[in-house]
């Protein structure tokens, strides 16, 4: 999450008022009120926003994005981190954000880019495909395409990286089954799973993107 912000402030200086959508157990918005006038979320899931809540003091509410009233209050920046791969319409979600941000505000988001490399030798064993949980799949030509129709004017995309533990890597090639998911077992095994969450690094397969896009 701080390195999101890190990027996001290659774009606009942090400050004003902050939006997240999916802002599941709050860990980013923890991250970013020490940067913004407010922040506050919406998520769908009771029990992450209870824990946003009891764990961070976030401010999130429970509910349909696209259902919010975006007429009673502008923010500056809305932020939708590996959610819009996950929801049916993301037109929709784009056009709300739309709604909700102030002349010139920003929408900062993430998700696979399936015209990577990445994706591309993978084919259908790419690790972002995994229905029913990602049902929208885009290029960087295609999410360029939806955000500008949307009245969004694309300032960069990047790709992303992420911090994962041992055990993380270990755990999801378990999942995937195969010759490779019974080394993974067998090394957990061997492993005391402390250390395995002790030991972590960055990874960045430049398959998924950050993506920054201003209001026009």
């Amino acid at each position: 999450m701080r390195r999101h912000l890190d990027q996001m402030a290659t774009y606009r200086p942090h400050g004003g008022n902050l939006f997240e959508v999916g802002a599941a157990y709050g860990f980013f918005l923890d991250e970013a009120k020490a940067l913004y006038g407010s922040t506050r979320g919406i998520e769908i899931s009771q029990a992450a926003a209870d824990r946003a809540r009891q764990a961070y003091g976030a401010n999130v509410a429970v509910g349909d994005f696209t259902a919010l009233d975006a007429t009673r209050e502008k923010v500056d920046v809305v932020c939708l981190w590996d959610t819009i791969e996950h929801v049916p319409g993301p037109d929709h979600f784009v056009g709300k954000a739309h709604e909700l941000l102030s002349g010139g505000g920003w929408l900062f988001l993430t998700t696979g880019d399936l015209g990577s490399l990445n994706a591309r030798v993978r084919g259908s064993r790419w690790r972002q495909i995994h229905p029913p949980s990602h049902v929208n799949y885009f290029s960087r030509a295609t999410i360029r395409r939806l955000l500008t129709r949307l009245g969004f004017r694309v300032a960069g995309i990047e790709t992303a990286a992420y911090y994962h533990t041992l055990y993380d890597v270990l755990a999801t090639i378990e999942l995937r089954g195969g010759p490779a998911g019974g080394v993974a077992r067998a090394i957990m095994r061997v492993v005391p799973r402390r250390l395995a969450d002790r030991l972590g690094f960055w990874i960045n397969l430049g398959d998924t993107m950050f993506v920054a896009a201003q209001r026009v």
